[in-house]
């Protein structure tokens, strides 16, 4: 610890500034991105933090179960004392307060995450050995032994990742030494077990822990916590990725991705297979929205065609995709990373959240006639409720990214940009209208830029970057074409030989609104995620695909009526640009924007051609 509180002393600040608070510094403007954001900094904000923290003070002996009852409301779902998983929430909410304070610099939200980080300190310390967590210790030792748990790994990853995050992107010198004696303990476990103990370890999901470990190292330079990372490497990560739990191999594979990265003799080997992977899943396993699970595994390869159902898409792996495609593009540029980053985000991450009351989806259905499912306000907590604080807290993040002396533009997205002392500002109402403007509104310097030229845009179909190097300054635009056209996207049913087809404007993937036929009061409130019955309409399992050519685009909100009757709050039907009629009278809208009805993003276009 010695070792640790002197790197806190001389490097602490220069580890949060270079980390998080340097140049590029992005604030967004206007859009449904900066509306979502809003709406998560508003419910982070609702949660108390007494009741986030509350399971880590009764595990630490600080309280018992009952101490506040009837004081604030305890959390339930996921976050509930009887279920295994809890404690991730409070994980997420220290990161997705860390990224909120990096896109704000509100320091309200930093001091309000301070709190929760001083009462895992205080838990910390009287537990006396490192570990902190809201389940106890025992919980590793069934596992080791060989007794099913539910992911206690999962869930520290989680608590560390946040607190390294709160370090990182805050400052908070205090997380750094709960992280860095966590890591401890995580030596001190782990380090004695034989391969067999690991091996059986191991068999239940562990996601990212070695790769929040791997970052610990990165700061404090303790070998131990270098040691503890490598318990969870696996030799076979990457063979036979078909069949695999998709959203418990990806952060594995990030966390192979900053072995590379720490480990100078690992490196070549490590980014060859990371990158080979990323490839892979994209070329084989990704649907239209950029999702690339069903049922929360890689089913395929090439079989997305025979897996559109009410399971597709579970959000957190499109959210550690995104994850792990930004650390791709910050070691090499490259427009197809970027080029997926803005599948997912619009078609996936964006319309993950209900935009009456922000709540969220844990799959992303695509079978036609289906719906999302949303979740409740305090008995949920999935999984992807927490990705989610994070998702929607780092849109910034993926607008633009420094590499050497460039500026890579990526994402067009309203927002101001600092960076170098200059601060562009990024103007577009896009996909209403087909363009955006880069301006300088304050600095002046010689900087490159670089712009990404979409493929959406092209005739050629393939990304580039357009170099703008000057010296700037206030008053020089940048005028940014993005020309949308129809495109399709098809898969096919390895049974039946049906194909199905996703039709986009541009980079935006197209849905048709079907209404709420069938569909009872608080339908898409339903817990139940996995086993959900759609009951389906039979007319409206499937939609034949009219050519977009025939489709004439609406102005005006189209005379278009659910016919409410409670399955969605009762507000006024939305209008979002670009949306089409078909001959025969289906709405067609953006994908993201569908809520609180059934919808079909996969059309019927007939037999595939052998």
């Amino acid at each position: 610890m010695k070792h640790v509180q002197s790197l806190i002393t001389a490097l602490g600040l220069v580890f949060w500034a270079s980390a998080g608070m340097t140049a590029p510094q992005v604030k967004l403007l206007d859009s449904p991105f900066r509306e979502n954001a809003l709406r998560e900094r508003a419910f982070m904000e609702s949660i108390d933090t007494r009741a986030l923290t509350r399971m880590f003070r009764v595990t630490a002996g600080l309280e018992t179960a009952d101490h506040d009852a009837g004081v604030y409301q305890f959390l339930r779902g996921w976050e509930a004392d009887e279920i295994e998983l809890r404690g991730h929430t409070c994980g997420h909410w220290l990161s997705g307060m860390a990224s909120l304070y990096e896109m704000t610099g509100d320091e309200k939200v930093k001091a309000r995450a301070n709190e929760v980080v001083e009462t895992l300190a205080r838990c910390q310390d009287a537990l006396g050995n490192g570990y902190v967590s809201a389940f106890p210790e025992n919980d590793i030792d069934k596992i080791i032994g060989g007794t099913r748990v539910w992911a206690p790994w999962y869930v520290l990853h989680k608590i560390l990742a946040g607190l390294i995050d709160q370090y990182r992107c805050c400052g908070n010198l205090t997380a750094l030494r709960v992280a860095s004696r966590f890591g401890d303990w995580v030596y001190a476990k782990t380090s004695p077990l034989a391969a067999e103990q690991v091996a059986v370890m191991c068999r239940r999901e562990f996601g990212g822990i070695g790769d929040a470990l791997y970052q610990l190292y990165e700061i404090t330079e303790n070998q131990h916590h270098r040691d503890a990372a490598e318990v969870f490497r696996q030799a076979d990560l990457y063979a036979k990725i078909n069949g695999k739990h998709a959203n418990t191999l990806i952060p594995k594979v990030i966390a192979d991705w900053q072995s590379g990265r720490l480990v100078p003799e690992r490196r070549e080997e490590s980014f060859a297979h990371v990158r080979a992977f990323w490839q892979e899943i994209m070329d084989h396993y990704c649907y239209a929205p950029g999702c690339v699970s069903s049922q929360e595994g890689f089913r395929g390869p090439n079989r997305q065609g025979d897996f559109l159902t009410g399971v597709t898409g579970e959000t957190c792996c499109t959210y550690n995709l995104l994850k792990l495609s930004r650390l791709l593009f910050n070691e090499t540029p490259s427009a197809a990373l970027a080029d997926y980053q803005e599948r997912a985000v619009w078609n996936h991450i964006l319309g993950q959240m209900e935009p009456i009351d922000g709540h969220l989806t844990y799959f992303l259905p695509l079978q036609t006639g289906t719906y999302k499912l949303q979740s409740r306000s305090n008995d949920s907590f999935w999984c992807c409720c927490g990705s989610a604080m994070e998702s929607h807290t780092r849109y910034h993040r993926l607008i633009c990214a420094e590499n050497g002396a460039v500026l890579y533009i990526n994402q067009f997205i309203p927002c101001e940009i600092t960076w170098k002392g200059l601060t562009f500002r990024l103007e577009t109402d896009f996909p209403r209208t087909e363009s955006a403007r880069l301006s300088v509104i304050s600095g002046e310097g010689e900087a490159e830029l670089r712009i990404r030229r979409p493929f959406w845009t092209q005739a050629s179909g393939v990304s580039d970057y357009v170099s703008h190097m000057k010296v700037w300054e206030v008053g020089d635009t940048v005028e940014i074409p993005l020309p949308c056209r129809f495109r399709r996207e098809s898969v096919v049913n390895s049974q039946t030989g049906s194909r199905s087809t996703a039709v986009f404007y541009g980079p935006i993937l197209m849905g048709a609104h079907l209404g709420i036929e069938g569909m009872r009061k608080d339908a898409v409130r339903s817990y139940n995620y996995f086993t959900h019955d759609y009951s389906i309409p039979e007319h409206l399992k499937s939609i034949p695909l009219e050519d977009p050519a025939t489709w004439t685009r609406l102005a005006p909100p189209p005379p278009y009526d659910r016919g409410m009757d409670g399955a969605s709050p009762e507000v006024p039907e939305r209008f979002v640009e670009p949306t089409f009629r078909t001959p025969k009278g289906l709405i067609i809208s953006p994908f993201w924007s569908l809520s609180g009805e059934r919808m079909c993003v996969y059309f019927e276009d007939g037999v595939a051609q052998k």
